[in-house]
C-alpha cells in the first residue's frame, strides 16, 4: 500500500510529455477548424454580396426599361402630353395669326399704294 501512495516523479514526466503533444495536435486541429470556419463564412459572405449585386443589376435593367419605354411619359407625366399638344397647337395657332398679319400689312401697303394713286389721278384732274 505503500507503493500505490508513493509519488512517481516519471509518470508526471511523461503525462507531461504526452499533454504537451496533444495540445499542440489540439492546438492545431483548433487553428484547422478556425480557418475553415473562416473560410465558410468568406464563401457567406461572397454569396451574399454576389445576390445583392444580381439584385441590384436587375433592379436597375427594370428601371432602364421603364424609363426607356414608350408609355413612361404617358404613365407617369400625363399632364406633359397634354401640355405638349397645347403647346404645339398654340404655336400652330400663333404662326397662322403672324401669316395673317403678313398679309395684312401687305393689303394695307397696297392700300396705301392706291391710295396715293388715286390722289395723284385726283390732283392731276383738277389741274
Amino acid at each position: 500500500m505503500t507503493q500505490a501512495l508513493k509519488f512517481q516523479p516519471w509518470g508526471a514526466v511523461k503525462l507531461a510529455k504526452g499533454a504537451n503533444v496533444a495540445v499542440a495536435v489540439a492546438g492545431i486541429a483548433f487553428e484547422l477548424w478556425d480557418s475553415y470556419k473562416q473560410y465558410e463564412k468568406e464563401q457567406e459572405f461572397q454569396k451574399v454580396k454576389d445576390g445583392i449585386k444580381e439584385n441590384l443589376e436587375g433592379q436597375r435593367k427594370e428601371i432602364l426599361e421603364l424609363v426607356n419605354g414608350e408609355s413612361f411619359i404617358e404613365t407617369f407625366f400625363k399632364n406633359y402630353m397634354q401640355l405638349k399638344d397645347k403647346y404645339t397647337e398654340i404655336n400652330n395657332e400663333m404662326k397662322a395669326i403672324e401669316s395673317k398679319q403678313q398679309t395684312f400689312e401687305q393689303w394695307a401697303n397696297e392700300a396705301k399704294k392706291i391710295e396715293e394713286q388715286s390722289k395723284q389721278l385726283l390732283m392731276g384732274q383738277n389741274q
